[in-house]
């Protein structure tokens, strides 16, 4: 499993008319290889959640997403396993059945909901049915 972390001020996900949005927090991309196992959610989890990216007056990278009351967007991005082939892009790496992702996502997001007082969003993306329907994406990163 790859993530991509990114501190933002706000952040929004359009779909299908839909738009998931936050405010202060993290964007999460989240890209499943075909050999991840449930184990590495929570390490990604304790990751995402304890990251230390704000600062505290004169003490830099001592807060976290929950230390300031944070909001977590997560997105799916099947992309981050890419690479060039030639000059074409391949996915090869990233997981190709949508089964086995949700199952991989449903454990991600079963062991968030059991941290208290956590506010998150997400969007999962099947890279074949889904992806291209997406109508936007915003975030203002904050550094």
């Amino acid at each position: 499993m790859k993530i991509v972390v990114q501190r933002v001020n706000e952040a929004s996900v359009t779909y299908e008319n839909t738009t998931n949005s936050i405010k202060k927090g993290i964007c999460v991309l989240v890209g499943i290889r075909t050999d991840d196992f449930d184990m590495d959610t929570d390490y990604i989890i304790s990751k995402i959640i304890n990251m230390r990216l704000w600062d505290d007056g004169d003490k830099t990278w001592c807060k976290s997403v929950m230390d300031i009351d944070g909001e977590i967007l997560i997105v799916s991005q099947f992309t981050l396993y890419g690479f060039m082939k030639g000059h074409k892009p391949d996915f090869h790496n990233s997981i190709n059945n949508e089964d086995l992702m949700m199952d991989t996502f449903d454990v991600l997001f079963q062991q968030l909901d059991k941290v208290p007082s956590l506010f998150y969003l997400f969007l999962i993306l099947f890279p074949f049915s889904i992806y291209f329907l997406i109508k936007g994406t915003l975030s203002i990163n904050d550094g």
